[in-house]
Order: structure tokens, then C-alpha cells, then sequence
């Protein structure tokens, strides 16, 4: 039962992150600089409006993701976030990655980032609050996962 619901939430995860990432312009993620102090906030264009070289190297990351080669996909979205960092379901993937592979403090600095662009980015919020819980930081927890349902009521 255990591995079924671990399961079905990182699968809950995926068709999030592949229906709501976006596009616009951005600077580069670096994983250990701090975020914005001003509010440079995107708006996120829909998935599909990307290049289809672009969608399949992203695609390319997911499916690894997806069977869990979580160090794989981290060797893809590196580089891919470094190009195209105006994508933020790539950054809030790329945090996933890392944060499963127990590179934390980056996964923590990238979902940071991408939540100072992209402040109503429910995915990257999420994230946020997942990183924020693991640090027992419970109050930020739970203000990035409210926050993530108050932008997108539908992303409970």
C-alpha cells in the first residue's frame, strides 16, 4: 500500500508539473545564488507553445524522473535550466531531482528562485513547502503550500 501511494503522488506530481510549465524570459539559475530581492515576476507560457526540440529534451528528463533515475534527469536539467530558465516547471523539476538525490541546499536554492520569478507557480511553491517541511520549518511549510492552493485552488 505504501509503495502504491508514494507512487500515485509522484505520478499526481508529473501531470502537474507537464500541464502547468510555461515560458517567458529569465536570467540563469545558479544553485547556490540567493533569490531576487525585487519582485521580477513571469508570467509562464503553456507548455506546448515551446520549441518541440526543446519539449523533447524536457520530455527526456520527465521519463526519467519517472522511473526514478533521479540523478539522470538532474544531468539533463542542469544544463536545460541554464538555457532556458524562463521555463519553470523545468527549475521546480530539476528542485525535485535534486532534493531526491539528497542535494538539498541546491534543490532549495533553485525552488527558491523560481518562486521570486514566478510567485504564482503553485508547482514551485509546493516544492518550497515539501523543502521547507523536510528542514522542520513548518510555519514556511505551510505558507508556501497555502500559498500554492490561494493561486491555484485546483492544485490541492
Amino acid at each position: 500500500m505504501r509503495y502504491i501511494t508514494r507512487h500515485c503522488r509522484w505520478f499526481v506530481t508529473i501531470a502537474a508539473l507537464m500541464a502547468l510549465g510555461g515560458c517567458a524570459s529569465a536570467p540563469t539559475f545558479k544553485s547556490n545564488a540567493p533569490a531576487p530581492a525585487v519582485n521580477t515576476a513571469r508570467t509562464p507560457v503553456v507548455v506546448g507553445d515551446i520549441d518541440p526540440l526543446v519539449q523533447q529534451e524536457y520530455d527526456n528528463a520527465l521519463t526519467l524522473m519517472s522511473v526514478e533515475d533521479y540523478d539522470g534527469a538532474a544531468q539533463i536539467l542542469q544544463p536545460f535550466v541554464a538555457r532556458h530558465a524562463e521555463f519553470p516547471a523545468a527549475a521546480t523539476l530539476l528542485a525535485v531531482a535534486l532534493r531526491k538525490t539528497d542535494r538539498v541546499q541546491a534543490a532549495f536554492d533553485i525552488a527558491q528562485q523560481t518562486v521570486a520569478l514566478y510567485p504564482d507557480y503553485a508547482p514551485a511553491l509546493n516544492e518550497v513547502g515539501i523543502l521547507h517541511r523536510e528542514r522542520g520549518e513548518f510555519e514556511q511549510s505551510e505558507a508556501a503550500y497555502l500559498k500554492a492552493v490561494t493561486v491555484r485552488p485546483d492544485y490541492a
